[in-house]
């Protein structure tokens, strides 16, 4: 086995530019999958789906005897990184080959509770094609905070208790018409059946700019946060049931200058609700440094909402 520097680990990755002959074909495979409809059998999706799903090998790989990396199935190829955000674990990379097979994008707004999905992936680094895994949509619009290394948060995320494993992230969560959903994300280490996808409606605007820009270039509010639910909201009385709580704020940011303390709960931002720590990224990732938005809170045991307007600042590095 050949050592390899990890590319972006943690990150799904999700390869989207197919060159060299075939983007041309992007367009008719979606314009197929949005006019097909119907229901697959598994075995027949996954015979239609599995070609388009890329191993994606950032540590261990199989070597010949000259020291070269060999591909357990299919064709190998380099991949150049486009674009990275740790924020929302996402990735785009892009690839160099003709002929490949294209897994179409499907909505996931029409995805409802207890329906059919199938998760595709290389779970484990096994050897032999990729891992299938069916089971149903347990819950949508699920969000989870401090995921990875990064401390990603990740909203707008797909319940579901088909396995997802080690590997997996990056491949695609499948409804039964082919079409992908969701990118598969995150277990919960420890508990069964408990998995989750960003969904692919959640995810086009981020990956729309990181394939336009390469990054993602949020305003900076300048606040330590957490996410408050109903149950957070009963156990120590606040005010309201959801909303984002002010745990910290850096001294000289943005939401220092708009008059933010500690203790105080955002529950609007640009004109947009904030119900947790997601609505709060998406809503920044939309404003640019330097936008001036009003911030809508609550301080105290007051219920009534305050307003006061902030200029967004720039992220510092990550050193």
């Amino acid at each position: 086995m050949r050592r390899m520097k990890a590319l972006g680990a943690g990150l799904a990755l999700l390869v989207l530019l197919l060159v060299a002959g075939c983007g041309s074909d992007a367009a008719a495979v979606q314009a197929e999958a949005a006019t097909a409809g119907g229901s697959m059998s598994i075995p027949e999706l996954v015979r239609r789906i599995a070609p388009a799903v890329v191993h994606i090998s950032t540590e261990d790989v199989t070597a010949d005897q000259f020291g070269r990396a060999v591909p357990t199935g299919g064709r190998g190829t380099g991949a150049v990184l486009v674009g990275a955000d740790g924020l929302t674990d996402l990735a785009v990379l892009k690839i160099v080959l003709d002929g490949l097979t294209i897994a179409p994008l499907g909505p996931s707004m029409e995805l409802e509770v207890g329906e059919t999905v199938v998760a595709m992936g290389h779970a484990l680094d096994l050897p032999g094609g990729p891992t299938v895994t069916v089971g149903v949509v347990s819950a949508l619009d699920r969000a989870l905070t401090d995921v990875g290394p990064g401390g990603a948060t990740l909203s707008d995320l797909i319940q579901t208790d088909a396995s997802i494993n080690p590997g997996n992230s990056g491949g695609p969560l499948l409804d039964t018409a082919g079409r992908v959903v969701g990118i598969t994300s995150a277990g919960i280490a420890g508990s069964d059946n408990l998995g989750f996808a960003i969904s692919i409606d959640g995810a086009r605007e981020i990956i729309a700019e990181l394939i336009a820009s390469g990054g993602i270039e949020r305003g900076f509010l300048g606040i330590v946060s957490a996410t408050i639910t109903p149950g957070i909201a009963r156990r120590f009385e606040l005010p309201v049931g959801a909303g984002v709580y002010v745990d910290r704020v850096t001294a000289g940011s943005a939401a220092d200058a708009a008059g933010l303390r500690t203790g105080d709960i955002i529950v609007g931002l640009a004109g947009e609700p904030v119900n947790d720590q997601g609505d709060l990224g998406r809503v920044l990732a939309r404003n640019k440094p330097g936008s001036e938005v009003e911030v809508n809170y609550v301080r105290g045991e007051d219920a009534g909402e305050r307003m006061a307007t902030v200029a967004l600042g720039t992220r510092p590095a990550e050193e």
